[in-house]
Parts: C-alpha cells; structure tokens; sequence
C-alpha cells in the first residue's frame, strides 16, 4: 500500500491552472523526486498536499490509508507527514533549540512518541541527524548560516517523528559542500525508514537520491518513471533547454 497517493489532484486561480490532473504514489521508505522549470506548479503541488496556505480545487490526497484532503494541517502534522519550504524559515528571536522544541508541539498527538523519550531528548535526536551541534542549538536563528538555518528546518521536521517529509529545494543557495551534505544529510533521514518527497532545482541531488522522479510543466505532469529514463526524455530536456537548447544539447 501506498504511503502517500495523490489522485488527479489540481488547483486553479482562477482561469489559471497551476496544478492539473496530477497522480502519483510514495511507497513507505522511498525517496520520491520532482522537478521542472520556474513555475511549472512543484511548490503549489506541495501547498495543496498540506492545504498550507491554499487547498485543493478537486482531487485526492491519501495518507497512511487515510484521505487527508480539506484537513487542517495541524493534524496532517500529527499524523506524521512533516514540510520543509524553499526559504530558510525560524523564528528569528528563539534559538535554534527553541526553534526545534516548538515542531515537537506538532509531532506525534494521537500516536506515541518514540519510546518514553523527553522533550529534550527528542530534540537533540534531530539535531543529532541533521548534525547541527549544541554549540548552535544555543545561538538565535537569526545568527545561523543559510546552511544551518536549512539544517534547522529539518530538524523542526524531524522532531516532528514523521513517516514522511516533503522537502522543498533542500539544496537552493548552497555551495558544492553544503550539497553534498544535504544529500549525506537526507540519505541518514531516509535510512531511518522516512519517506520523502524532495522538490529540486539542482538535478545531480534528484538523480543522486531519487527512486523515482516526476516532471513537471505548465502545471501536468510530463513524465514519471525512473530518474535516468525521465532525464533522457525529449520532452523533458525541451522544458529545461528550450527547443533550440535541446538541438544543441542533442548536438554536443
């Protein structure tokens, strides 16, 4: 059984589509990749899954075997699927602790936390995962790095204990080693049985990590199948490069 299952899920804004017919389903466990240019409709797939900040115009969302379609997101949280976003968000004037120990607030509510764990325990796990050190967990939000503010948000996830993660542009704005310690990062976090459903612009962290990927364009879905097949895709190549770009992709 699906973990997640998105059934011909779409959002409108008026005459705009932004998300049409879209289906795909996470197995417990799996990294699930999805990708495409500016504005092909991947952080507004995440909205609507959530309902955060806008729901659905029509179509399904499954979770665990539950239909979580027009529930509050505070409950989808307790359920146990967690969201990172694009931007680096805290609470600036709270610590790094603090920051982490407030996701608590939304983790398991009706399912148990992991053994008879502490607040502080459970917290200092996910910054043990993520591996931001107390040294940092000290400091205000506001004095983090980029990196360890993205660190940060995994964490606040994390602690959280979710059966699955939607992380949106994880990579964005980082250097070659930051990369490479957010893909290290997110393959400790999988191996800890976690689904997840990473959004990325930087497609080496999609094909190093991916199970599967999903493109989109203009809001459809362009091509779902295994990482290295979808990125040989004329199509999907065009809606990266263009029709010139990808002549002369084909080219070289």
């Amino acid at each position: 059984m699906a973990l997640l299952k998105i059934e011909n899920l779409s959002k409108n804004f008026g005459a705009l589509k932004a998300v049409s017919g879209v289906s795909f389903e996470v197995r417990k466990g799996q990294i699930f990749g999805i990708a495409g240019p500016n504005g092909s409709g991947k952080s507004t797939l995440f909205n609507i899954i959530t309902g955060v900040p806008f729901s659905a115009t029509s179509g399904a969302v499954w979770f665990n075997g539950q239909s979580i379609s027009g529930i509050a997101a505070q409950k989808i949280c307790h359920l146990g699927l967690a969201r990172t976003y694009q931007r680096e968000t805290a609470f600036d004037s709270l610590t790094a602790y603090q920051n982490i120990a407030l996701g608590a607030v939304f983790g398991p509510g009706e399912r148990e936390a992991t053994g008879a764990a502490t607040l502080e325990e459970r917290v200092c796990r996910a910054a043990e995962l993520v591996e931001l050190d107390r040294a940092r967990l000290a400091r205000k939000a506001s004095e983090l790095s980029i990196f360890e503010r993205k660190q940060l948000m995994l964490a606040s996830a994390l602690v959280m204990e979710p059966k699955a993660m939607l992380l949106d542009e994880p990579a964005s704005s980082l250097t070659k080693p930051e990369i490479a310690e957010t893909i290290r990062i997110i393959r400790n976090i999988n191996a800890r049985g976690i689904a997840i459903v990473l959004i990325e612009h930087v497609l080496p962290v999609l094909l190093s990590l991916s199970q599967r990927l999903l493109v989109l364009n203009h809001g459809e879905m362009l091509r779902l199948g295994a990482p290295d097949d979808v990125v040989r895709d004329e199509q999907v190549i065009a809606a990266y490069l263009g029709k010139r770009g990808a002549r002369d992709a084909e080219a070289a």
